[in-house]
């Protein structure tokens, strides 16, 4: 948002894009107050979930939940930032965090807070370990496998029926 608030958007196949916004057509919501750092208002990820909620990742490593209207609900922390997030049809979520590799979360989650159990796949030993850290992108092909796309690591894929989770 610029200083006579108008909202510019890059993400589109169109380039940036300027949206000005009129009366009450747009909403902005502060995760944090107006004097926090830029790292806790820095939005990296954003996920619709599947029951309509939203998952907002923010520079400073936390994961926000959010209702249909934009209330906060609870905020996690996941020790690094995420920059992306996928829902399975089954719920199971994934994140993609800067540093913290990548986590899986088990289908099975409270309705209202993110007490989950979760797993972190990190680059490791073994050669079907995730092959960085600095994991920026997760892609569904909607054939059955997830792509991650990795921070000057290139590429890599799990079968999402692999109970293994084996990263080729």
């Amino acid at each position: 948002i610029d200083f006579q608030d108008n909202l510019w958007i890059g993400g589109s196949w169109k380039g940036l894009e300027k949206a000005i916004p009129k009366s009450q057509e747009f909403k902005i919501k502060q995760l944090v107050s107006e004097d926090s750092s830029p790292e806790e208002k820095s939005t990296r990820s954003l996920l619709l979930m599947n029951d309509g909620r939203l998952l907002v990742g923010t520079k400073d490593g936390f994961v926000h939940l959010l209702d249909k209207e934009m209330n906060e609900i609870r905020k996690w922390d996941a020790e690094y930032p995420v920059y992306d997030m996928y829902q399975e049809k089954n719920g199971t979520l994934w994140m993609a965090s800067k540093e913290g590799g990548i986590l899986e979360f088990a289908k099975e989650y409270g309705p209202d807070n993110l007490r989950f159990d979760y797993k972190r796949y990190v680059q490791g030993p073994t050669f079907y370990s995730p092959i960085g850290n600095k994991t920026y992108c997760i892609q569904d092909d909607h054939k059955g496998k997830l792509w991650f796309g990795f921070f000057d690591e290139s590429l890599s894929y799990m079968e999402l029926d692999d109970s293994e989770r084996r990263f080729i």
